[in-house]
């Protein structure tokens, strides 16, 4: 289990797992309860959510869970949540959401921001490095060609 997904949200508490285990030490698999239960998970960042890992999709998920409120906790914000199904729980965190809303990007990628990427004289100093990638970029083909001819006589 990752502390990061491939979607870029990150396990931000430590996972808590609920399991029943009948007398004989068996685990007793509980996939779809009748009533939903509530859980609490530790939130250590604004704006994390209830998820739980799917172990057959190798990832955290929201399926079945919803987020009931957050709380003031002994220790810090907790996150009171509703599950009809048992497994591994945490909370998560939305990284790459949170990257591009504390970042510049949206007001580059707005409208305004490609209008004004014409606008100044930034483009004129972009000419040299480009000229030098293609400069490059020519002498390694031209020098894989002889190290090609070379391999061949």
């Amino acid at each position: 289990m990752p502390r990061q997904d491939a979607e870029g949200r990150r396990l931000v508490s430590p996972p808590v797992s609920i399991t029943f285990r009948g007398s004989d030490g068996r685990e007793i698999p509980l996939t779809s309860l009748a009533r939903p239960i509530d859980i609490r998970l530790p939130a250590t960042s604004a704006g994390a959510f209830c998820a739980f890992w799917d172990e057959d999709e190798g990832t955290w998920s929201t399926r079945g869970l919803a987020l009931l409120s957050v709380e003031d906790g002994i220790d810090g914000p907790e996150l009171l949540c509703q599950t009809t199904h048992l497994t591994l729980f945490g909370a998560l965190l939305d990284t790459l959401i949170k990257v591009v809303q504390c970042s510049t990007a949206s007001e580059v990628f707005s409208a305004e921001g490609f209008e004004n990427l014409g606008k100044g004289k930034w483009l004129s100093y972009t000419y040299v490095p480009c000229i030098a990638l293609l400069l490059f970029i020519l002498l390694l083909l031209y020098a894989v060609r002889l190290d090609t001819r070379r391999s061949l006589s």
